[in-house]
């Protein structure tokens, strides 16, 4: 019988790693309580939708800037982190999603040096050890972690829906699934 409680008891501690967000370091020094997606939701909301039409640059591997919503398109936005074991349990459902064609953008923000987040050769290093894993994920560098702050993100991962115009549709934290993704995207498409 005990055998099978800590069989019953790991499953779902598990289960709770995947399906929770972790704090970024900075937040973890903070006294937070945890709340759930629903309840936190409206309230991120409310803080993400003022940075409705805002551009914030982001980079490629290269350097060069990025401007997510320059082309009109809608973009899914994730933003994670390399030490963010739901984040990491959630690369091959997103590397499957960016395989994929859609009529939006996925777009995925790492911030170099914030949050506890390698430097960008970390980083760069870091997932080219992985790469062949996940030959999809393409990922941007949010220096300074500018769109992190201006989104208000106090957890990974978070996920953003933005229509064509760059306005904030919907956001959730968490890992989104991609059947969620798709039909989230479909909605405000």
């Amino acid at each position: 019988m005990k055998k099978k409680l800590l069989v019953v008891m790991g499953v779902v501690l598990s289960l709770a790693l995947l399906v929770t967000a972790c704090a970024p370091a900075a937040a973890a020094t903070e006294t937070t309580t945890e709340k759930s997606t629903e309840t936190t939701e409206a309230a991120d909301m409310e803080e993400a939708t003022e940075t409705e039409g805002t551009t914030i640059m982001l980079y490629d591997y290269a350097g060069d800037p990025v401007d997510i919503f320059a082309d009109g398109k809608p973009v899914y936005l994730k933003a994670w982190a390399s030490w963010c074991p739901s984040c990491l349990a959630g690369l091959g459902e997103l590397d499957a999603l960016m395989a994929e064609e859609h009529d939006y953008k996925v777009v995925t923000i790492v911030a170099p040096g914030v949050f506890g987040e390698k430097s960008e050769d970390e980083f760069k290093h870091w997932l080219a050890g992985i790469a062949s894993d996940y030959p999809n994920v393409d990922v941007l560098f949010d220096r300074d972690a500018d769109m992190m702050y201006a989104l208000g993100i106090q957890a990974f991962p978070t996920s953003f829906y933005f229509n064509g115009q760059g306005n904030v549709a919907n956001m959730r934290i968490g890992h989104n699934d991609n059947e969620y993704i798709n039909s989230t995207m479909a909605s405000i498409e």
